[in-house]
């Protein structure tokens, strides 16, 4: 397993709960994140795994994801890096 796998293991372990909670899935998403972040799961620097992988395992659209991405990004919690993979961010040093 690598560590693109074990972090989405760590942070997605389960799908979405989309018809049991109220919540949007974006906004799921982003919670997740914010728990990996707080809990020690990503730090400063490290990046979040593909928005793809993250759609697979979470069994949710890419446009999902990204929403919840962009939302964190916009946040400043998150930092889109330009002109790498197309869909990568890594963890601000602002939170």
């Amino acid at each position: 397993m690598d560590r693109n796998d074990s972090l989405i293991h760590k942070i997605f372990d389960t799908p979405v709960q989309s018809a049991r909670e109220a919540r949007p899935l974006y906004l799921q998403l982003q919670q997740r994140i914010r728990d990996a972040i707080r809990n020690g799961v990503l730090r400063y620097g490290d990046a979040i795994p593909p928005e793809r992988e993250i759609a697979g395992t979470m069994g949710v659209s890419r446009v999902t994801v990204r929403r919840a991405i962009d939302d964190l990004v916009t946040e400043g919690l998150l930092i889109q890096r330009q002109g790498s993979a197309p869909s990568s961010a890594t963890v601000s040093s602002s939170r």
